[in-house]
């Protein structure tokens, strides 16, 4: 099968299905044609999808974008700092033919305007966050309250709001199993939980979240 460019996650679990993929595409055409690549491999038996709604939290979290109109330098910008977020001022001088001081202006320009974020990411190791899940939920009230709440916990990464076969979906990196029992039960506590189901999420092939639409 022909690699997928729009997938911006993949990853084995647990669960019913052995495999998670995350796609960002521009177009529901676009979504259906790699729905499609993906059933013609011999070795698919079957695909369930989910579409996102609102970022709660995250690093794609939803904020305000002012106007803003954006030039090919700006955009020059934008992708090296996708692939390298930590680069000098005079790296990125280097590849927009500009100062230094005239890149970091621009930057600056770009991140008041919400039109770029420049986060860090925690990743598992020997001191880090080892025990990753994916949580799905079922609520009974509104899903961007529900979500505001369980997203204030620290281990919570990622909190969405869902359409498809649940309301939202949480990413959680907890330091120990007994801190992730915890933090279940303090979710599934939180009125207007009515479901909560997880999968363990355990070699991860593909990670490029700074893909750009």
């Amino acid at each position: 099968m022909t690699p997928i460019k729009q997938a911006v996650y993949v990853s084995t679990v647990t669960g019913p299905f052995e495999i998670v993929m995350e796609v960002r595409v521009s177009t529901q055409a676009e979504l259906l044609e790699i729905l499609d690549q993906v059933r013609s491999h011999s070795s698919v038996a079957k695909i369930e999808t989910l579409t996102y709604g609102r970022v709660i939290k995250g690093y794609l979290s939803h904020k305000v974008l002012e106007e803003i109109a954006l030039d090919d330098k700006d955009h020059q910008l934008i992708a090296a700092l996708g692939e390298d977020g930590r680069m000098s001022w005079q790296d990125l001088a280097d590849i927009v033919n500009l100062s230094p001081s005239a890149v970091r202006t621009r930057v600056n320009r770009l991140l008041d305007a919400n039109a770029l974020r420049i986060v860090v990411m925690e990743r598992g190791g020997q001191y880090g966050r080892i025990i990753s899940i994916t949580a799905t939920l079922t609520l009974s009230q509104e899903s961007e309250k529900v979500l505001e709440t369980i997203a204030a916990e620290e281990e919570i990464e990622f909190a969405l709001t869902a359409i498809g076969k649940c309301d939202a979906v949480i990413v959680i990196r907890a330091r120990s199993q007994g801190s992730l029992f915890e933090l279940l039960e303090r979710i599934r506590a939180v009125p207007g939980v009515t479901k909560l189901e997880t999968r363990s999420q355990l070699q991860h092939p593909k990670e490029v979240f700074a893909r750009l639409l």
